[in-house]
């Protein structure tokens, strides 16, 4: 099956009796490779809907999950992030990212690619955690570094206004992740 695509028409387009053209997004694919991290991929919910072209060819191994899934997982291997009872992002922060370090740098067995989504919180908290492993793990300059590599890769990412995620992202850039977490 050939991945949906996602596009746009401009208004003034719709007043005409012919179809108007189709302008594709850049970066509006149902999951995107973070370009300058290769093996990490963020993912959309309608990746879920369609695996095998949202995830599976694209040779997507392992899936972090921000929140339960609504369905099974299609790949094997599957970690779900949950924030901790008190709502902190920051808690069980840590095994997501032992789990994304593993996937990409193969602990374990073979050099993988990890997809994160998010079908309880949307999109912008799986590029949350790619931003914070980014920050943490990948140890990239600043917080507005991690957050560009996110948003280079999907422009329509709304993380860089996200004041909860913007928060957590100057939290671990200055003290890292927590020995309580």
């Amino acid at each position: 099956p050939r991945a949906p695509r996602v596009a746009m028409v401009r208004l003034e387009e719709l007043d005409g009796d012919a179809p108007p053209d189709l302008e594709e997004i850049p970066g509006a694919e149902i999951s995107v490779e973070i370009k300058s991290h290769p093996g990490l991929w963020l993912a959309s919910e309608a990746a879920l809907d369609e695996p095998k072209v949202g995830l599976l060819d694209k040779g997507v191994t392992h899936l972090l999950s921000f929140g339960a899934l609504r369905r099974a997982s299609p790949t094997r291997r599957h970690q779900v992030y949950e924030r901790a009872e008190n709502g902190a992002l920051v808690t069980h922060l840590r095994a997501a990212c032992d789990f994304m370090r593993e996937a990409i740098e193969g602990g374990g067995g073979a050099r993988g690619n990890v997809a994160v989504v998010s079908e309880e919180e949307g999109e912008d908290a799986a590029a949350f955690l790619i931003a914070a492993f980014l920050v943490v793990e990948k140890r990239v300059e600043t917080v507005d570094d991690a957050v560009a590599a996110v948003t280079s890769s999907r422009p329509s990412s709304e993380l860089a206004t996200h004041k909860e995620f913007a928060k957590n992202l100057k939290f671990l850039a200055r003290n890292g992740i927590p020995d309580w977490a």
